[in-house]
């Protein structure tokens, strides 16, 4: 086995050195170790596998996780200065700053689409990871990929990425992005979430615009300015109440309202909410 797996390797002879332990097969396929690396047969082949892309793999299972079996050899050519092996469930990527990073078959149809390590995404420089709520994440140099059953995956830019994040990412008012930036790579766009729009200007994000009346309220009301303590809601009837610098936000059964300072005043002389106004 182990002359068949040298021999299906004679440009890269060199990084595989000697065997150091036999072969062995299983119902999908075999695998034997070398000094420098594994080879592997499969449905896909015989490849090898580096002992540098060996752990990446190992934490995802190998051949029997995600990942599955290696599909091609260590290419670097058409990957400036980065690296990728290609195998049955996505592409392990490789450099120096990054280290090796998995992104899976899903995330390779986005990425590919924002132009790859080329494009305004990057390379990968974290592996995915998912929620107990079903939402996973993946961290490029210039973006994320936040993918859902709900909403499939989208790419959401860094300039835009920490505003969602200070909204509560999808545990918040926003929750999860139902589109992708309506200029990808640019500096100026908006994107769309289920609860609202985030809206970047020379790379600078803000919320635009929410579905929740009361934030939306704040959003188009800038003449507030910032917020001088929590919402309290002692009103009479339930009613709500949050002081800025610029006035008051109410919220009742009769909708949210912002209440400028002189306003405010006169209705507080007449009684308030418990008054004839």
């Amino acid at each position: 086995a182990s002359a068949e797996s040298a021999d299906s390797f004679p440009a890269t002879r060199a990084w595989l050195g000697y065997p150091t332990g036999p072969a062995s097969c299983a119902s999908t396929g075999c695998s034997q170790a070398f000094q420098g690396g594994m080879v592997f047969r499969s449905a896909g082949g015989v490849h090898g596998v580096r002992n540098d892309y060996l752990a990446s793999w190992g934490n995802y299972g190998r051949e029997f996780g995600v990942v599955g079996y290696p599909t091609s050899e260590v290419s670097c050519g058409d990957m400036g200065n980065s690296c990728r092996q290609e195998f049955q469930g996505g592409w392990l990527v490789q450099n120096s700053s990054i280290g090796v990073r998995y992104v899976s078959s899903a995330f390779l149809a986005v990425w590919f689409n924002w132009g790859r390590e080329y494009g305004a995404m990057g390379l990968p420089i974290s592996d995915a990871g998912c929620t107990s709520d079903g939402v996973c994440l993946q961290a490029f140099q210039g973006a994320w990929i936040v993918q859902h059953a709900s909403v499939g995956a989208r790419v959401v830019p860094n300039s835009l990425f920490t505003t969602w994040s200070n909204w509560g990412r999808q545990g918040g008012t926003l929750a999860l992005p139902i589109a992708d930036p309506s200029v990808p790579g640019g500096a100026d766009f908006i994107q769309a979430f289920q609860g609202g729009v985030i809206t970047v200007l020379g790379g600078v994000g803000r919320v635009s615009s929410t579905v929740d009346p009361w934030f939306d309220t704040v959003i188009r009301s800038p003449w507030l300015g910032a917020s001088q303590g929590s919402q309290s809601c002692t009103l009479c009837g339930g009613g709500c109440y949050q002081v800025f610098q610029g006035g008051w936000m109410v919220k009742s059964d009769a909708g949210s309202f912002a209440v400028p300072n002189a306003v405010r005043d006169t209705w507080l002389n007449w009684g308030r909410n418990v008054g004839v106004l």
